[in-house]
């Protein structure tokens, strides 16, 4: 009985022993690996740097969003500011809010005629209903998490967002202003999806071999996804019943296409990982 308990004793200790060599060989090797990976990659910490102030940006124009479509949900007297008093939230001042809102972050013809052309970029940046928000938040992080990976530097990322944005915005009113010569009904638009576009056109051609799950269950390739995208936008683009800005949407792609092209090809040093 004392003989088997000893040798079991015995039996634990070595295996402990042997687990504990095991794990210190594996810490060393695996110390050894990416001390070798990270020092294969010229210029890691800088390539650190561009990830940091790249997703700095992201979460930048998603801050960006969230404050805006506050200020329509304030302006539509869906919520109350804690804190403020009521003569400052009174129906007039939230009018008056929402007309400003109207005026500086939609786009429409009239800004042309205005000179007001700011609204092709805050016009992007406007959200008014809570899933057009969503919607546009999660494929807009789900985009730029490729291009981030690729090593883009932040003002080429910065200049894919404006640049997308708004030519997007350019591709609609070009399409309203045709329109409103016809039936002479003014429109309104609003929203990142032209950017979101841009952004998955670029980033299909920086990471072709990235796959991604379209509406979130079929699982697919990137430039697939997008070719989807593309193909529906381009069937709706004059359907007359559709409230949805598909110009933007495939001014945006052509947009963000072209400067993969003309400015990213070439500039992504982890674009083969």
């Amino acid at each position: 009985m004392s003989n088997s308990f000893a040798e079991t004793e015995r039996l634990v200790l070595e295996s402990t022993h042997a687990l504990n060599r095991l794990n210190q060989h594996l810490t060393r090797s695996f110390t050894s690996f990416t001390r070798s990976y990270s020092t294969s990659l010229p210029g890691m910490p800088e390539l650190r740097s561009r990830f940091v102030w790249s997703r700095g940006i992201m979460f930048g124009c998603m801050g960006a969003c969230g404050i805006v479509f506050g200020a329509w949900s304030w302006s539509r007297n869906i919520f109350a500011v804690p804190g403020v008093s009521a003569q400052n939230q009174t129906p007039q001042k939230r009018l008056g809010m929402l007309n400003w809102l109207m005026t500086n972050f939609t786009s429409k013809t009239e800004d042309v005629r205005k000179n007001r052309w700011w609204t092709l970029l805050t016009a992007a940046f406007s959200h008014i209903e809570p899933v057009h928000l969503l919607g546009n938040l999660f494929t807009f992080s789900t985009f730029t998490s490729y291009l981030i990976s690729t090593g883009i530097t932040p003002m080429h990322y910065a200049g894919a967002i404006l640049s997308t944005a708004i030519i997007g915005n350019l591709a609609w009113l070009l399409q309203q202003a045709r329109k409103e010569k016809v039936d002479r009904q003014p429109a309104r638009a609003l929203g990142l999806s032209g950017a979101v576009m841009g952004l998955g056109a670029a980033a299909s051609f920086a990471a072709p071999r990235a796959w991604v799950t379209l509406f979130g269950i079929v699982p697919m390739p990137l430039w697939a996804v997008m070719g989807v995208y593309i193909a529906w936008d381009t069937y709706m683009v004059k359907s007359p019943a559709s409230g949805i800005g598909h110009a933007a949407h495939l001014g945006g792609a052509v947009a963000g296409a072209v400067y993969y092209g003309l400015v990213l090809r070439g500039r992504l040093p982890l674009q083969g990982f």
